[in-house]
């Protein structure tokens, strides 16, 4: 056995986790898509799915690409657009995501451990609605009820339906004669690029990404600024204050968890935005490998488009406080330049690079290992997020370098392909004396990722997503096989 009672743990709360793979759309395979659905009106579109479709990447200027583009509005509405909004009160949508997912070798890289291949279905409806008693005042709703079709492993063969619960459940008020818009309740929340702030809920996968939180967003038109205060309550079950159907016990992080955030925005300059932020999480431990601790973090981000073809964009963060009865001091950055070709087949290329500072063995009483907060999705890997579970939770990155090269194209207005190409190192030796690690080499691994994304029509689109790894001397023999990831999607959007 090279797993260590603290790795089988993890495994544990894996399957919980991978019960609902991690996200959906965005750079690696990321973020879960939003579609047309209520949100808390102020965060950036959800992203979709992909492996590696940045958040920008649609060229100079524009903010999303990963979603296809909208239906041009017409004169007259379709008789779909009638049914959806019956009154000028009254909007609703749905949708429904069949997903396939198959996980080779993800968790341990050991091809020996049992279970080590994972097969699965998903099946996702949603059903949401926004009212609008009067002008200003908007009562969001979303209704959401995952199942799953389990192939392997084995003793998980079967039916499993999960928590049927609301993940939207928010009153939205703009404030007459006010720059500000007061958000109450349930809602997603994405920050910048979603590096720190997107998913509340990283032990549900990509079924939900709440907050329950309060957010009022201060949009300063004059001085191109915005600023967003917003207070986060999160709990580690879901039946804490809005009881779901047919309660399974899930737990949606492994702490009960407090936040608090300024995030301030401006583009006044031409081609350019800056952010700057604070970030405040509290966490007390509610699971065996929860979280206890205060952490801080300052941080900014900058982008900018050079040219019509050149675009850049940087964020670094320090973070501070106590962890675990651990003093914290850490650094991250991530960072992207992408060339846009401007050609009929939109070709892009970019350039990664990414640090999440490591926890130092041979510090006595201090922890530098980077915390990502609520970055807890797939941003550039949808399987790396499980294999970093043994060395921390699932999709808690930290102790990184990353150097990764992409590719992305639209052959055609439905049909979306990219692929990435990804170095990896660790920043330090932290699991030196753990087996199944090296005691002083740092490469992690090659990742590959590629994906093809088809939006057949207006209510239909769907993707398939492929990821291999290979390990490096980072880790040790018997841990050091081959892991791949797999994916099919279908969405029906109404």
């Amino acid at each position: 056995m090279i797993l260590s009672a603290a790795t089988n743990h993890v495994l544990l709360a894996a399957q919980t986790a991978a019960s609902q793979p991690a996200g959906e759309e965005m750079p690696a395979t990321g973020v879960p898509e939003s579609a047309d659905s209520p949100g808390d009106g102020n965060a950036a579109p959800t992203p979709t799915s992909s492996t590696q479709m940045p958040l920008e990447d649609s060229g100079p200027s524009e903010q999303v690409a990963t979603r296809p583009a909208e239906t041009p509005p017409t004169t007259q509405p379709s008789w779909v657009d009638r049914l959806k909004q019956p009154i000028p009160q009254f909007k609703w949508g749905a949708d429904y995501r069949f997903r396939w997912e198959y996980l080779d070798n993800a968790f341990t890289l050991d091809r020996h451990t049992p279970d080590d291949e994972w097969s699965f279905l998903r099946l996702r409806p949603r059903v949401w609605s926004t009212i609008t008693p009067t002008p200003g005042f908007d009562i969001n709703s979303r209704f959401i009820w995952e199942s799953r079709q389990w192939f392997n492993p084995e003793e998980r063969e079967g039916w499993d339906c999960q928590n049927g619960l609301f993940d939207i459940l928010n009153a939205k008020v703009k404030i007459p004669d006010t720059p500000v818009t007061m958000t109450l309740g349930r809602q997603e929340i994405i920050l910048g690029d979603g590096w720190l702030v997107l998913d509340g809920t990283p032990l549900d996968g990509s079924t939900t990404l709440y907050f329950d939180a309060a957010r009022f967003t201060f949009d300063l038109k004059d001085i191109k600024t915005t600023a967003d205060v917003i207070y986060i309550q999160q709990w580690s079950d879901t039946d804490k204050w809005l009881p779901p159907i047919n309660d399974r016990d899930l737990a949606v992080t492994e702490q009960n968890e407090i936040g608090a955030i300024l995030y301030v925005s401006n583009k006044s300059i031409d081609r350019t935005t800056i952010d700057g932020y604070f970030i405040y999480k509290g966490d007390e431990d509610v699971l065996p490998n929860g979280d206890d601790g205060d952490i801080y973090t300052f941080g900014g981000r900058f982008v900018r488009d050079w040219t019509d073809h050149i675009t850049t964009r940087s964020e670094g963060a320090f973070q501070f406080g106590e962890r675990n009865r651990r003093d914290v001091c850490a650094f991250g950055t991530t960072n992207r330049a992408t060339y846009f070709f401007r050609d009929p087949l939109k070709n892009q290329l970019r350039l990664n690079y990414e640090f999440l500072s490591g926890d130092n063995p041979g510090s006595k009483g201090q922890d530098e290992a980077f915390e990502p907060l609520w970055g807890r999705w797939p941003q550039w890997s949808e399987l790396l997020v499980y294999t970093m579970a043994t060395e921390t939770r699932v999709g808690e990155m930290t102790n990184l370098h990353r150097i990764g090269f992409g590719w992305q194209a639209e052959p055609t207005d439905k049909l979306t392909l990219a692929a990435d190409y990804h170095l990896l190192f660790a920043d330090e030796n932290t699991f030196r004396d753990r087996p199944g690690f090296s005691k002083r080499e740092r490469f992690r691994g090659q990742l590959l990722t590629g994906i093809i994304r088809y939006k057949f029509n207006r209510f239909l689109s769907g993707h398939i997503i492929g990821e291999y790894f290979w390990p490096g001397d980072y880790y040790a023999a018997p841990r050091d096989d081959p892991a791949a990831y797999l994916r099919m999607e279908l969405m029906f959007t109404f």
